[in-house]
C-alpha cells in the first residue's frame, strides 16, 4: 500500500505540528538555579545533552534538532527538560493523526539525505521548506512502524554497547598486567624507540616532505602511497595515490611492508596507529605518517600499539596543543629519546593472545552490527513506502 505524502509546510498550515526554538540558558543561569532537569542543545554527542538545570521548559513528548551544524534530530519522550536557543523544537499538535516517535524516524531518514553546515543552518524557516513528501500512514500503522524500528534500533545500541564493553575489558587487562605505561609503577625495564626497532636506517622513518612527494608526480596505477587514512581506520583496502616504479625505487627508504606500524603524525588524529597486515600493495608512506619496524624479539606489535596509543602516553609525549594550530608529533630527535616500558616478552605475548581473542569477539559484534544497520535501513525504506505487512507488528502503547 502506498502511503499518502505530505510536505512539512502543509503539516504546519493544517495544524498538525509546530516548529520553534529553545531559549537562551547561560552558565550563570545554571549556576544560579542548579537542579536535576536535563538541558538539550545542539551537541550531537551524549544525546544532545548540554547540562542540568533547576527549572524546566517542557514536560511532554516532542522532537528537538540541532540548529547549528548538522541538523541532527532527537526524539524526546515525556519528561521534564529544557532546550537552548541553538536547538529547534517540533511539537505534535494533533496526536490523533501523527505519532511523535514515528515522525522522528521518518524525518531522521530524510535528514540522512540532506546536508547542513555552519553556513546553511537548520533554522525552522529552513527545514519547513526542505522536508517534503513525508509518508503519512494511518496512526495505528505509524505506531507499528515506530515499534518495529525501535526494536531494531535497540539491538543496534546493544551491539555498540558490547563493543564498548570489550574495549573497556582490554584496557582493564592491560592495566592489570602492566600498570600505567608512563608512571611505570610496576618498575619495568625501559627502552628507547631505536632500541625497539629492527636494525637498519629504514626502521624508523617519517614520510618524505616537500617536492619529493608532491601530487604532480602521482599516476593512476603503480606503487601505492600510504596516507593518514590507512592508519586512522586500519583499512588497507583502498588507494588514492600511486607513484611509478622509478619513483618508488628512488624513495625505497620509505617503503611499507607487512608488520610495519604506521602512525598518524599530525592533526586531530595525532598518534592514531595500526599494524600493516599481510597481502598489502607495495608502496611508500607520505609525509603524514611515521613508519616503525619493531623487532618482535624485543617488543610485540600489539603491545607497542597499545602503549603508544594509550591516553597516558599521548598526554605526556604529544599533547594536542603541540605544534600551534595543527598538532604534530615531536621532532624525530625527541621521539628517539622517548622511554617505553619493556616487560618480559613472554608477558607481552600473553597480552597479545588475550587481545587477539577479544578482537575475534569484536569482529563478530561488528559483523552483527553491520547486519542490523542494513536491516534497519531496509525495513525503514519498505515501511515508509508502504511495502511492509504490518498486521503482525504489535501496537506499542
Amino acid at each position: 500500500m502506498k502511503w499518502p505524502l505530505i510536505d512539512m509546510e502543509e503539516m504546519i498550515e493544517k495544524g498538525l505540528i509546530k516548529l520553534g526554538r529553545g531559549d537562551v540558558i547561560s552558565k550563570l543561569d545554571i549556576a544560579a538555579c542548579p537542579g536535576p532537569y536535563p538541558i538539550y542543545s545542539s551537541a550531537q554527542m551524549n544525546n544532545g545533552k548540554f547540562g542540568e538545570y533547576g527549572k524546566y521548559m517542557f514536560d511532554q513528548e516532542l522532537i528537538t534538532w540541532s540548529v547549528d551544524g548538522g541538523g541532527q534530530l532527537f526524539y524526546r519522550p515525556k519528561h521534564k527538560f529544557s532546550v537552548t536557543n541553538v536547538a529547534g523544537i517540533l511539537v505534535i499538535l494533533d496526536s490523533s493523526q501523527l505519532d511523535c516517535k514515528y515522525f522522528h524516524y521518518v524525518l531522521s531518514d530524510k535528514h540522512s539525505r540532506l546536508s547542513f553546515d555552519w553556513i546553511r543552518k537548520a533554522h525552522p524557516s529552513v527545514i519547513r521548506r526542505l522536508y517534503k513528501k513525508i509518508p503519512l500512514p494511518p496512526l495505528d500503522d505509524q505506531i507499528r512502524i515506530a515499534h518495529l524500528l525501535g526494536k531494531v534500533e535497540g539491538l543496534i545500541a546493544q551491539r555498540k554497547q558490547h563493543l564498548q564493553q570489550l574495549d573497556t575489558l582490554i584496557k582493564s587487562v592491560f592495566l592489570e598486567m602492566f600498570g600505567d605505561p608512563v608512571r611505570n609503577e610496576k618498575g619495568w625495564d625501559t627502552k628507547t624507540l631505536p632500541q625497539l626497532v629492527l636494525p637498519g636506517k629504514n626502521s624508523l622513518k617519517r614520510g618524505p616532505f616537500g617536492g619529493t612527494l608532491k601530487k604532480e608526480i602521482f599516476v593512476e596505477n603503480g606503487y601505492l602511497v600510504y596516507e593518514q587514512n590507512h592508519a586512522l581506520n586500519n583499512d588497507y583496502s583502498f588507494g588514492r595515490y600511486f607513484v611509478t616504479e622509478e619513483k618508488y625505487k628512488e624513495l625505497i627508504d620509505f617503503k611499507v611492508v607487512p608488520g610495519d606500524i604506521l602512525i598518524s603524525c599530525s592533526g586531530v588524529y595525532l598518534g592514531k596507529l595500526s599494524i600493516v597486515p599481510d597481502g598489502v600493495k607495495p608502496g611508500i608512506i607520505n609525509q603524514a605518517l611515521l613508519k616503525v619496524s619493531v623487532d618482535p624479539k624485543k617488543v610485540m606489535h600489539v603491545f607497542f600499539v597499545y602503549v603508544f596509543g594509550s591516553p597516558q602516553f599521548k598526554n605526556k609525549y604529544f599533547p594536542s596543543n603541540r605544534g600551534g594550530a595543527i598538532p604534530n608529533l615531536p621532532p624525530m630527535a625527541t621521539m628517539k629519546e622517548i622511554s617505553f616500558i619493556s616487560p618480559p616478552i613472554e608477558l607481552q605475548q600473553d597480552f597479545t593472545k588475550i587481545f587477539g581473542k577479544v578482537e575475534v569477539l569484536k569482529s563478530q559484534y561488528q559483523g552483527s552490527l553491520l547486519d542490523l544497520e542494513a536491516l534497519y535501513g531496509a525495513l525503514s525504506q519498505q515501511a515508509f513506502k508502504g511495502e511492509l505487512d504490518l498486521t503482525r507488528v504489535p501496537i506499542d502503547q
